[in-house]
Protein backbone atom coordinates (compact mmCIF):
# COMPACT_ATOMS: atom_id res chain seq x y z
CA UNK A 1 0.00 0.00 0.00
CA UNK A 2 2.94 2.48 0.81
CA UNK A 3 4.29 1.83 -2.85
CA UNK A 4 1.10 2.74 -4.44
CA UNK A 5 0.45 5.99 -2.40
CA UNK A 6 4.31 6.83 -3.38
CA UNK A 7 3.90 6.56 -6.98
CA UNK A 8 0.96 9.11 -6.75
CA UNK A 9 2.99 11.14 -4.75
CA UNK A 10 6.36 11.20 -5.75
CA UNK A 11 5.56 12.08 -9.80
CA UNK A 12 3.35 14.70 -8.74
CA UNK A 13 6.04 16.45 -6.32
CA UNK A 14 8.62 15.70 -9.18
CA UNK A 15 6.17 17.63 -11.54
CA UNK A 16 5.85 21.00 -9.41
CA UNK A 17 9.52 20.78 -8.66
CA UNK A 18 9.96 20.74 -13.23
CA UNK A 19 7.09 23.64 -13.09
CA UNK A 20 7.83 25.92 -10.87
CA UNK A 21 11.73 25.81 -12.38
CA UNK A 22 10.58 26.34 -15.86
CA UNK A 23 8.62 29.26 -14.63
CA UNK A 24 11.58 30.67 -12.70
CA UNK A 25 13.78 30.41 -15.90
CA UNK A 26 11.06 31.26 -18.08
CA UNK A 27 12.06 28.23 -20.26
CA UNK A 28 9.50 25.38 -21.23
CA UNK A 29 8.90 22.46 -19.17
CA UNK A 30 10.60 19.85 -21.34
CA UNK A 31 13.56 21.50 -22.70
CA UNK A 32 13.80 18.94 -25.69
CA UNK A 33 10.82 20.47 -26.86
CA UNK A 34 12.49 24.00 -28.21
CA UNK A 35 11.13 25.44 -31.73
CA UNK A 36 14.58 24.98 -32.92
CA UNK A 37 15.46 21.20 -31.68
CA UNK A 38 14.18 17.62 -33.34
CA UNK A 39 11.30 17.06 -30.97
CA UNK A 40 10.30 20.68 -31.22
CA UNK A 41 9.63 20.25 -34.64
CA UNK A 42 7.92 17.52 -34.50
CA UNK A 43 5.61 18.84 -32.22
CA UNK A 44 4.69 22.27 -33.56
CA UNK A 45 3.97 20.17 -36.49
CA UNK A 46 1.70 18.01 -34.80
CA UNK A 47 0.34 20.62 -32.08
CA UNK A 48 0.05 23.66 -34.51
CA UNK A 49 -3.52 22.91 -35.70
CA UNK A 50 -4.57 22.85 -31.84
CA UNK A 51 -2.64 26.37 -31.43
CA UNK A 52 0.09 25.48 -29.48
CA UNK A 53 4.03 25.99 -30.05
CA UNK A 54 6.90 25.22 -28.01
CA UNK A 55 9.47 28.20 -26.95
CA UNK A 56 12.20 29.22 -28.74
CA UNK A 57 15.48 28.38 -27.01
CA UNK A 58 16.08 32.18 -26.29
CA UNK A 59 12.63 33.21 -25.64
CA UNK A 60 13.22 33.36 -21.93
CA UNK A 61 16.22 35.50 -22.18
CA UNK A 62 13.96 38.33 -24.24
CA UNK A 63 10.82 37.53 -22.16
CA UNK A 64 12.11 37.86 -18.65
CA UNK A 65 9.08 38.70 -16.70
CA UNK A 66 8.43 40.99 -14.08
CA UNK A 67 10.87 40.35 -11.06
CA UNK A 68 8.33 39.64 -8.54
CA UNK A 69 6.62 36.84 -10.87
CA UNK A 70 10.28 35.13 -10.79
CA UNK A 71 11.11 35.54 -7.27
CA UNK A 72 7.25 33.97 -6.67
CA UNK A 73 8.11 30.85 -8.66
CA UNK A 74 11.70 30.76 -7.36
CA UNK A 75 10.02 30.74 -3.62
CA UNK A 76 7.72 27.53 -5.08
CA UNK A 77 11.15 25.87 -6.06
CA UNK A 78 12.46 26.30 -2.90
CA UNK A 79 9.22 25.43 -0.94
CA UNK A 80 8.68 22.23 -3.32
CA UNK A 81 12.18 21.46 -2.23
CA UNK A 82 11.41 21.83 1.11
CA UNK A 83 8.26 19.18 0.91
CA UNK A 84 10.93 17.06 -0.99
CA UNK A 85 12.88 16.87 2.13
CA UNK A 86 10.50 16.02 4.99
CA UNK A 87 8.71 13.25 2.95
CA UNK A 88 12.60 11.84 1.67
CA UNK A 89 13.41 11.75 5.31
CA UNK A 90 10.15 10.27 5.99
CA UNK A 91 10.39 7.74 3.46
CA UNK A 92 14.16 6.88 4.67
CA UNK A 93 13.23 6.38 8.32
CA UNK A 94 10.81 4.30 7.35
CA UNK A 95 13.04 1.89 5.47
CA UNK A 96 15.58 1.76 8.49
CA UNK A 97 12.78 0.91 10.31
CA UNK A 98 11.81 -1.84 8.53
CA UNK A 99 15.23 -2.94 8.23
CA UNK A 100 15.38 -3.55 12.00
CA UNK A 101 12.20 -5.19 12.01
CA UNK A 102 11.67 -7.55 8.63
CA UNK A 103 8.79 -9.57 9.63
CA UNK A 104 8.75 -11.44 6.16
CA UNK A 105 11.05 -12.27 4.00
CA UNK A 106 8.87 -10.44 0.85
CA UNK A 107 9.87 -7.66 2.89
CA UNK A 108 13.26 -7.40 1.40
CA UNK A 109 12.33 -6.46 -2.31
CA UNK A 110 10.79 -3.44 -0.75
CA UNK A 111 13.23 -1.88 1.35
CA UNK A 112 15.53 -1.47 -1.15
CA UNK A 113 13.02 0.06 -3.46
CA UNK A 114 11.65 2.65 -0.70
CA UNK A 115 15.16 4.07 0.37
CA UNK A 116 16.16 4.25 -3.24
CA UNK A 117 13.17 6.43 -3.76
CA UNK A 118 13.85 8.60 -0.33
CA UNK A 119 17.14 9.25 -1.04
CA UNK A 120 16.61 10.57 -4.61
CA UNK A 121 13.58 12.70 -2.86
CA UNK A 122 15.49 14.19 -0.40
CA UNK A 123 18.99 15.06 -2.96
CA UNK A 124 16.51 16.85 -4.99
CA UNK A 125 15.21 18.74 -2.59
CA UNK A 126 18.59 19.82 -1.37
CA UNK A 127 19.37 20.69 -4.75
CA UNK A 128 16.21 23.10 -5.11
CA UNK A 129 17.04 24.80 -1.74
CA UNK A 130 20.31 25.51 -3.70
CA UNK A 131 18.94 26.82 -6.27
CA UNK A 132 20.80 30.63 -6.82
CA UNK A 133 19.03 33.56 -7.00
CA UNK A 134 16.43 34.37 -10.29
CA UNK A 135 16.61 37.74 -10.27
CA UNK A 136 18.95 40.92 -10.03
CA UNK A 137 19.78 42.30 -6.78
CA UNK A 138 19.28 46.67 -6.59
CA UNK A 139 23.35 46.95 -7.04
CA UNK A 140 23.66 44.68 -9.93
CA UNK A 141 23.04 46.11 -13.86
CA UNK A 142 20.42 43.61 -15.27
CA UNK A 143 21.97 44.74 -18.76
CA UNK A 144 25.47 43.38 -18.32
CA UNK A 145 26.20 40.59 -20.32
CA UNK A 146 27.43 38.43 -17.37
CA UNK A 147 24.21 38.94 -15.04
CA UNK A 148 22.37 38.62 -18.30
CA UNK A 149 23.85 34.96 -18.64
CA UNK A 150 23.75 34.33 -14.75
CA UNK A 151 20.03 34.93 -13.83
CA UNK A 152 18.80 34.41 -17.85
CA UNK A 153 20.89 31.40 -19.21
CA UNK A 154 21.54 30.29 -23.07
CA UNK A 155 19.29 26.87 -21.05
CA UNK A 156 17.72 25.95 -18.59
CA UNK A 157 20.40 23.45 -18.05
CA UNK A 158 23.65 25.75 -18.01
CA UNK A 159 23.32 25.79 -14.73
CA UNK A 160 24.67 22.82 -12.74
CA UNK A 161 22.29 22.92 -9.81
CA UNK A 162 19.55 23.25 -12.06
CA UNK A 163 20.67 20.45 -13.85
CA UNK A 164 20.87 17.94 -11.00
CA UNK A 165 17.31 19.66 -10.24
CA UNK A 166 16.06 18.28 -13.18
CA UNK A 167 17.38 15.21 -13.02
CA UNK A 168 16.20 14.28 -10.04
CA UNK A 169 12.88 15.54 -10.47
CA UNK A 170 12.72 13.59 -13.78
CA UNK A 171 13.30 10.55 -11.81
CA UNK A 172 10.80 11.36 -9.62
CA UNK A 173 8.20 11.64 -12.27
CA UNK A 174 9.08 8.77 -14.05
CA UNK A 175 9.83 6.06 -12.01
CA UNK A 176 6.16 4.59 -11.65
CA UNK A 177 7.08 3.63 -15.84
CA UNK A 178 9.07 0.63 -14.29
CA UNK A 179 5.83 -0.76 -13.35
CA UNK A 180 4.64 -0.74 -16.80
CA UNK A 181 8.20 -1.78 -18.53
CA UNK A 182 7.64 -5.54 -17.41
CA UNK A 183 3.74 -5.57 -18.93
CA UNK A 184 5.09 -3.78 -22.36
CA UNK A 185 7.88 -5.97 -22.48
CA UNK A 186 6.00 -9.28 -22.10
CA UNK A 187 3.12 -7.80 -24.64
CA UNK A 188 5.51 -6.04 -27.07
CA UNK A 189 8.80 -8.02 -26.88
CA UNK A 190 8.17 -9.22 -30.39
CA UNK A 191 7.37 -5.44 -31.48
CA UNK A 192 10.40 -4.11 -29.74
CA UNK A 193 12.68 -6.61 -31.55
CA UNK A 194 11.50 -5.30 -35.05
CA UNK A 195 11.33 -1.65 -34.10
CA UNK A 196 15.58 -2.02 -32.77
CA UNK A 197 16.22 -4.33 -36.02
CA UNK A 198 14.49 -1.56 -38.18
CA UNK A 199 16.03 1.36 -36.27
CA UNK A 200 19.56 -0.44 -36.39
CA UNK A 201 20.12 -0.87 -40.07
CA UNK A 202 18.69 2.83 -40.40
CA UNK A 203 21.19 3.75 -38.27
CA UNK A 204 23.97 1.99 -40.54
CA UNK A 205 22.81 3.61 -43.62
CA UNK A 206 23.02 7.08 -41.71
CA UNK A 207 26.74 6.60 -40.75
CA UNK A 208 27.40 5.43 -43.82
CA UNK A 209 25.98 8.10 -45.90
CA UNK A 210 27.87 10.91 -42.98
CA UNK A 211 31.48 8.96 -43.91
CA UNK A 212 30.86 9.22 -47.25
CA UNK A 213 30.17 12.85 -46.95
CA UNK A 214 32.92 13.92 -44.52
CA UNK A 215 35.33 12.69 -47.12
CA UNK A 216 33.59 14.74 -50.06
CA UNK A 217 33.82 17.76 -48.17
CA UNK A 218 37.38 16.80 -47.12
CA UNK A 219 38.34 16.23 -50.88
CA UNK A 220 36.88 19.16 -51.86
CA UNK A 221 38.58 21.53 -48.94
CA UNK A 222 41.55 20.00 -49.94
CA UNK A 223 42.13 20.34 -53.79
CA UNK A 224 39.72 23.63 -53.17
CA UNK A 225 36.47 22.67 -54.98
CA UNK A 226 33.20 24.22 -54.75
CA UNK A 227 31.97 22.94 -51.86
CA UNK A 228 27.75 23.80 -53.27
CA UNK A 229 28.52 21.71 -56.42
CA UNK A 230 29.45 19.06 -54.90
CA UNK A 231 27.00 18.52 -52.62
CA UNK A 232 24.47 18.72 -55.55
CA UNK A 233 26.59 16.21 -57.26
CA UNK A 234 26.26 14.02 -54.10
CA UNK A 235 22.28 14.75 -53.70
CA UNK A 236 21.67 12.45 -56.81
CA UNK A 237 20.56 9.32 -56.34
CA UNK A 238 20.15 9.62 -52.43
CA UNK A 239 17.32 9.46 -51.29
CA UNK A 240 14.30 12.37 -51.21
CA UNK A 241 15.06 13.54 -47.53
CA UNK A 242 18.55 13.54 -48.32
CA UNK A 243 18.66 14.48 -51.65
CA UNK A 244 16.60 17.91 -50.16
CA UNK A 245 18.93 18.27 -47.09
CA UNK A 246 21.88 18.21 -49.29
CA UNK A 247 19.99 20.61 -52.17
CA UNK A 248 19.23 23.26 -49.02
CA UNK A 249 22.83 22.95 -47.68
CA UNK A 250 23.96 24.14 -50.98
CA UNK A 251 22.02 27.09 -51.33
CA UNK A 252 22.83 27.98 -47.58
CA UNK A 253 26.40 27.98 -48.82
CA UNK A 254 25.59 29.81 -52.06
CA UNK A 255 24.01 32.35 -49.72
CA UNK A 256 27.56 33.26 -47.66
CA UNK A 257 26.91 30.44 -44.79
CA UNK A 258 29.52 28.54 -43.43
CA UNK A 259 30.24 24.88 -43.86
CA UNK A 260 29.18 24.23 -40.33
CA UNK A 261 26.21 26.20 -39.94
CA UNK A 262 24.85 24.65 -43.48
CA UNK A 263 25.22 20.92 -42.29
CA UNK A 264 23.41 22.15 -38.48
CA UNK A 265 20.69 23.81 -40.14
CA UNK A 266 20.15 20.46 -42.30
CA UNK A 267 21.29 17.82 -40.35
CA UNK A 268 23.36 16.29 -41.95
CA UNK A 269 25.90 15.68 -39.46
CA UNK A 270 26.20 14.51 -35.57
CA UNK A 271 26.04 17.40 -33.39
CA UNK A 272 29.76 16.42 -32.14
CA UNK A 273 31.47 16.32 -35.84
CA UNK A 274 29.52 19.65 -35.95
CA UNK A 275 31.09 21.08 -33.04
CA UNK A 276 34.87 20.26 -34.56
CA UNK A 277 34.14 21.67 -37.65
CA UNK A 278 32.71 25.02 -36.38
CA UNK A 279 35.79 25.72 -34.08
CA UNK A 280 38.72 25.03 -36.91
CA UNK A 281 36.54 26.57 -39.49
CA UNK A 282 39.01 29.11 -40.98
CA UNK A 283 42.31 27.83 -39.48
CA UNK A 284 45.30 26.97 -40.82
CA UNK A 285 44.43 23.46 -40.22
CA UNK A 286 40.93 23.14 -41.29
CA UNK A 287 41.79 20.65 -43.85
CA UNK A 288 43.88 18.62 -41.28
CA UNK A 289 40.58 18.56 -38.85
CA UNK A 290 38.28 17.28 -41.76
CA UNK A 291 40.57 14.40 -42.25
CA UNK A 292 40.77 13.39 -39.10
CA UNK A 293 36.93 13.86 -38.68
CA UNK A 294 36.47 11.19 -41.64
CA UNK A 295 39.17 9.06 -40.57
CA UNK A 296 37.68 8.53 -37.49
CA UNK A 297 33.81 7.90 -38.64
CA UNK A 298 35.35 5.66 -41.32
CA UNK A 299 37.32 3.41 -38.73
CA UNK A 300 34.25 3.94 -36.08
CA UNK A 301 31.96 1.51 -38.62
CA UNK A 302 35.05 -1.01 -39.09
CA UNK A 303 35.30 -1.54 -35.29
CA UNK A 304 33.33 -3.97 -33.60
CA UNK A 305 29.51 -2.93 -34.87
CA UNK A 306 27.53 -0.91 -32.61
CA UNK A 307 24.60 -2.64 -34.04
CA UNK A 308 26.00 -5.97 -33.14
CA UNK A 309 25.93 -5.03 -29.23
CA UNK A 310 22.31 -3.65 -30.46
CA UNK A 311 21.27 -6.84 -31.04
CA UNK A 312 22.67 -8.61 -28.10
CA UNK A 313 21.21 -6.82 -25.37
CA UNK A 314 17.49 -7.39 -27.73
CA UNK A 315 18.48 -10.89 -27.70
CA UNK A 316 18.75 -10.33 -23.82
CA UNK A 317 15.80 -8.14 -23.48
CA UNK A 318 13.65 -10.77 -25.35
CA UNK A 319 14.69 -13.49 -23.34
CA UNK A 320 14.56 -12.13 -20.46
CA UNK A 321 10.45 -10.76 -21.27
CA UNK A 322 9.95 -15.09 -21.74
CA UNK A 323 11.40 -15.85 -18.81
CA UNK A 324 10.05 -13.46 -17.09
CA UNK A 325 6.22 -14.09 -18.52
CA UNK A 326 6.33 -17.97 -18.04
CA UNK A 327 8.24 -17.79 -14.00
CA UNK A 328 5.58 -14.96 -13.46
CA UNK A 329 2.57 -17.04 -14.69
CA UNK A 330 4.02 -20.30 -12.53
CA UNK A 331 4.93 -18.24 -9.29
CA UNK A 332 1.38 -16.29 -9.40
CA UNK A 333 -0.63 -18.46 -10.50
CA UNK A 334 0.50 -22.89 -10.91
CA UNK A 335 2.51 -23.02 -7.59
CA UNK A 336 0.10 -22.03 -5.02
CA UNK A 337 -2.46 -24.55 -6.76
CA UNK A 338 0.23 -26.99 -7.44
CA UNK A 339 0.88 -26.98 -3.18
CA UNK A 340 -2.76 -27.56 -1.93
CA UNK A 341 -3.41 -30.44 -4.49
CA UNK A 342 0.11 -32.11 -2.89
CA UNK A 343 -1.45 -30.99 0.52
CA UNK A 344 -4.63 -33.02 -0.22
CA UNK A 345 -3.14 -36.29 -1.04
CA UNK A 346 -1.17 -35.69 2.52
CA UNK A 347 2.38 -36.18 0.58
CA UNK A 348 5.23 -34.60 2.33
CA UNK A 349 6.78 -31.98 0.29
CA UNK A 350 11.07 -32.31 -0.61
CA UNK A 351 13.12 -29.14 0.53
CA UNK A 352 13.55 -28.10 -3.13
CA UNK A 353 9.62 -27.81 -3.67
CA UNK A 354 9.63 -26.65 -0.06
CA UNK A 355 11.82 -23.35 -0.90
CA UNK A 356 9.78 -22.61 -4.67
CA UNK A 357 6.33 -22.72 -3.18
CA UNK A 358 8.21 -19.86 -0.18
CA UNK A 359 9.56 -18.16 -3.26
CA UNK A 360 5.94 -18.10 -4.74
CA UNK A 361 4.51 -16.88 -1.56
CA UNK A 362 7.33 -14.63 -1.07
CA UNK A 363 6.47 -12.91 -4.86
CA UNK A 364 3.07 -13.01 -4.27
CA UNK A 365 2.89 -10.89 -0.96
CA UNK A 366 5.61 -8.14 -2.12
CA UNK A 367 4.18 -8.76 -6.09
CA UNK A 368 4.45 -4.35 -6.65
CA UNK A 369 8.12 -4.21 -5.28
CA UNK A 370 9.15 -7.32 -7.45
CA UNK A 371 7.42 -6.19 -10.42
CA UNK A 372 9.76 -2.68 -9.94
CA UNK A 373 12.78 -4.62 -9.54
CA UNK A 374 11.94 -6.60 -13.02
CA UNK A 375 11.37 -2.82 -14.52
CA UNK A 376 14.56 -1.41 -13.32
CA UNK A 377 16.34 -4.70 -15.15
CA UNK A 378 14.46 -4.34 -18.53
CA UNK A 379 15.24 -0.02 -18.41
CA UNK A 380 18.67 -0.63 -18.04
CA UNK A 381 18.52 -3.09 -21.27
CA UNK A 382 16.81 -0.95 -22.92
CA UNK A 383 18.68 1.86 -21.79
CA UNK A 384 22.18 0.10 -23.60
CA UNK A 385 20.41 -0.96 -26.79
CA UNK A 386 19.45 2.46 -27.19
CA UNK A 387 22.80 3.63 -26.27
CA UNK A 388 24.43 1.15 -29.13
CA UNK A 389 22.01 1.98 -31.94
CA UNK A 390 22.39 5.79 -31.87
CA UNK A 391 24.74 6.62 -30.20
CA UNK A 392 25.92 8.02 -27.03
CA UNK A 393 26.19 11.88 -28.70
CA UNK A 394 23.50 11.28 -30.60
CA UNK A 395 21.22 10.99 -27.45
CA UNK A 396 18.60 13.91 -26.60
CA UNK A 397 18.97 13.03 -23.24
CA UNK A 398 20.80 15.72 -21.10
CA UNK A 399 19.60 15.10 -17.18
CA UNK A 400 20.62 11.87 -17.84
CA UNK A 401 23.80 12.68 -19.99
CA UNK A 402 25.25 15.45 -17.77
CA UNK A 403 25.92 12.55 -14.90
CA UNK A 404 28.46 10.92 -17.07
CA UNK A 405 31.29 13.03 -18.45
CA UNK A 406 33.52 10.41 -19.21
CA UNK A 407 31.60 9.33 -21.98
CA UNK A 408 31.77 13.14 -23.35
CA UNK A 409 35.49 12.59 -23.35
CA UNK A 410 36.09 11.54 -27.18
CA UNK A 411 33.43 14.09 -28.43
CA UNK A 412 35.64 17.02 -25.47
CA UNK A 413 38.82 16.45 -26.64
CA UNK A 414 39.06 16.23 -30.69
CA UNK A 415 37.02 19.64 -30.27
CA UNK A 416 39.42 21.11 -28.05
CA UNK A 417 42.47 19.42 -30.65
CA UNK A 418 40.71 21.17 -33.51
CA UNK A 419 41.22 24.30 -31.67
CA UNK A 420 44.89 23.03 -30.49
CA UNK A 421 45.67 22.87 -33.80
CA UNK A 422 46.18 26.58 -34.76
CA UNK A 423 47.27 27.72 -31.56
CA UNK A 424 44.73 30.17 -31.21
CA UNK A 425 43.37 31.62 -27.73
CA UNK A 426 41.50 28.87 -26.32
CA UNK A 427 39.06 30.47 -23.58
CA UNK A 428 38.01 32.71 -26.41
CA UNK A 429 37.25 29.49 -28.91
CA UNK A 430 35.65 27.79 -26.68
CA UNK A 431 33.26 29.55 -26.80
CA UNK A 432 32.47 28.62 -30.03
CA UNK A 433 31.32 25.07 -28.54
CA UNK A 434 28.32 26.69 -25.91
CA UNK A 435 25.59 26.19 -28.46
CA UNK A 436 25.78 22.26 -28.71
CA UNK A 437 22.58 20.92 -30.43
CA UNK A 438 20.76 18.65 -28.38
CA UNK A 439 23.25 18.94 -25.35
CA UNK A 440 22.86 22.38 -23.36
CA UNK A 441 24.57 20.61 -20.09
CA UNK A 442 27.82 20.03 -22.82
CA UNK A 443 27.07 23.57 -23.48
CA UNK A 444 27.82 24.64 -20.09
CA UNK A 445 30.26 22.28 -19.63
CA UNK A 446 33.00 23.82 -22.41
CA UNK A 447 31.46 27.76 -20.94
CA UNK A 448 32.73 26.34 -17.33
CA UNK A 449 36.56 24.53 -19.00
CA UNK A 450 36.70 28.06 -20.99
CA UNK A 451 36.25 30.46 -17.56
CA UNK A 452 38.93 27.98 -15.69
CA UNK A 453 41.62 28.54 -19.14
CA UNK A 454 40.60 32.54 -18.85
CA UNK A 455 41.83 32.14 -14.79
CA UNK A 456 44.76 30.77 -15.82
CA UNK A 457 44.66 27.70 -15.17
CA UNK A 458 45.86 24.71 -17.38
CA UNK A 459 43.62 22.88 -20.22
CA UNK A 460 44.68 19.37 -18.33
CA UNK A 461 43.71 21.00 -14.55
CA UNK A 462 40.38 22.45 -16.45
CA UNK A 463 39.41 18.86 -18.18
CA UNK A 464 40.08 16.95 -14.95
CA UNK A 465 37.96 19.51 -12.87
CA UNK A 466 34.86 18.74 -14.86
CA UNK A 467 35.45 14.89 -14.55
CA UNK A 468 36.32 14.66 -18.68
CA UNK A 469 39.63 12.90 -17.27
CA UNK A 470 41.39 10.54 -15.23
CA UNK A 471 44.51 11.28 -13.20
CA UNK A 472 46.84 9.17 -15.82
CA UNK A 473 44.78 11.15 -18.82
CA UNK A 474 45.37 14.63 -17.03
CA UNK A 475 49.47 13.88 -17.05
CA UNK A 476 48.99 12.86 -20.67
CA UNK A 477 47.37 15.97 -21.06
CA UNK A 478 49.50 18.16 -19.30
CA UNK A 479 52.74 16.14 -20.77
CA UNK A 480 51.52 17.28 -23.62
CA UNK A 481 50.97 20.61 -23.40
CA UNK A 482 54.43 20.79 -22.23
CA UNK A 483 56.16 19.25 -25.14
CA UNK A 484 53.93 21.20 -27.09
CA UNK A 485 52.06 18.65 -29.05
CA UNK A 486 48.76 19.15 -27.32
CA UNK A 487 46.79 18.78 -30.41
CA UNK A 488 48.41 15.12 -31.46
CA UNK A 489 47.88 14.31 -27.71
CA UNK A 490 44.36 15.00 -27.57
CA UNK A 491 42.98 13.53 -30.49
CA UNK A 492 45.29 10.12 -29.67
CA UNK A 493 43.36 9.96 -26.03
CA UNK A 494 40.13 10.51 -27.70
CA UNK A 495 40.90 7.81 -29.88
CA UNK A 496 42.70 5.64 -27.21
CA UNK A 497 39.30 6.43 -24.83
CA UNK A 498 37.03 5.05 -27.75
CA UNK A 499 38.87 2.44 -28.66
CA UNK A 500 38.76 0.72 -24.93
CA UNK A 501 35.11 1.75 -24.60
CA UNK A 502 34.32 -0.80 -27.80
CA UNK A 503 36.83 -3.76 -26.34
CA UNK A 504 34.87 -3.59 -22.96
CA UNK A 505 31.68 -3.18 -24.44
CA UNK A 506 32.06 -6.05 -26.90
CA UNK A 507 34.07 -7.93 -24.28
CA UNK A 508 30.71 -8.08 -21.81
CA UNK A 509 28.04 -8.27 -24.33
CA UNK A 510 29.76 -11.39 -25.50
CA UNK A 511 29.73 -12.10 -22.16
CA UNK A 512 26.05 -11.65 -21.33
CA UNK A 513 24.87 -13.56 -24.20
CA UNK A 514 25.83 -17.02 -22.83
CA UNK A 515 25.24 -15.98 -19.51
CA UNK A 516 21.34 -15.33 -19.91
CA UNK A 517 20.87 -18.79 -21.49
CA UNK A 518 22.98 -20.58 -18.49
CA UNK A 519 21.11 -18.23 -15.98
CA UNK A 520 17.22 -19.22 -17.77
CA UNK A 521 18.59 -22.79 -17.96
CA UNK A 522 19.38 -23.22 -14.51
CA UNK A 523 16.00 -21.36 -13.09
CA UNK A 524 14.31 -23.48 -15.64
CA UNK A 525 15.61 -26.23 -14.76
CA UNK A 526 15.30 -25.58 -10.98
CA UNK A 527 11.56 -25.21 -11.47
CA UNK A 528 10.64 -28.56 -13.12
CA UNK A 529 13.11 -30.27 -10.82
CA UNK A 530 10.93 -28.97 -7.81
CA UNK A 531 7.67 -29.33 -9.43
CA UNK A 532 8.65 -32.99 -10.83
CA UNK A 533 10.23 -34.47 -7.49
CA UNK A 534 6.66 -34.85 -5.48
CA UNK A 535 4.61 -35.73 -8.73
CA UNK A 536 7.31 -38.88 -8.88
CA UNK A 537 7.34 -39.23 -5.00
CA UNK A 538 3.37 -39.41 -5.37
CA UNK A 539 3.10 -41.81 -7.89
CA UNK A 540 5.49 -44.27 -6.10
CA UNK A 541 3.38 -43.92 -3.01
CA UNK A 542 -0.01 -44.13 -5.26
CA UNK A 543 1.66 -47.72 -6.56
CA UNK A 544 2.74 -49.14 -3.06
CA UNK A 545 -1.18 -48.51 -1.54
CA UNK A 546 -2.47 -52.30 -1.94
CA UNK A 547 -5.92 -52.88 -4.20
CA UNK A 548 -9.18 -53.80 -2.49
Amino acid sequence: MAIIVLTLVIPLLGLALLYCDAERQQAPLIPLFYSNSFWGRWYTTLAHPFGLSPVSSEDHRTESGIPQTRSFWALCVRASGAIAIVIGLLIAAVSFLLITEISYPSQAFAIPLLLGIGLVTLLTGWQALRLPRSWPSDQEDPNAPEIIEQYFPLSPMSDPAACRLRSGAWVMVLFPLLYVLPILGVVGAFLLVIAAMVLSTLQQSRRAFQSQLLWLITIAVRNKLPLAEELRNLSVNKGVKRSKALQLAAQDLEHGDTLSMALERNRLLPASTLSAIRVSEGGSHYEEALRRLAIHSTERMKTYSLSRLSEIFIQVITLFSALTTIVGFLMYFIIPKFREIFIGFGVELPKSTRVLVQLSDNIYSASSAVVFWIGIGMAWFCWQALRYIVGWSSLPFPAVMYWFPKRDAPEILRAVASIASDQTSLPQQMLLLIDRRGRPDLGARYRRISESLSRGEPLSQSLYSEGVLTTLQKEAVAAGERGGHLSFVLFSLADAIEQRENRRSAYWAEMLRPMAVVTCGLITGFIVFAMFVPLIKLLNELSEVPLS
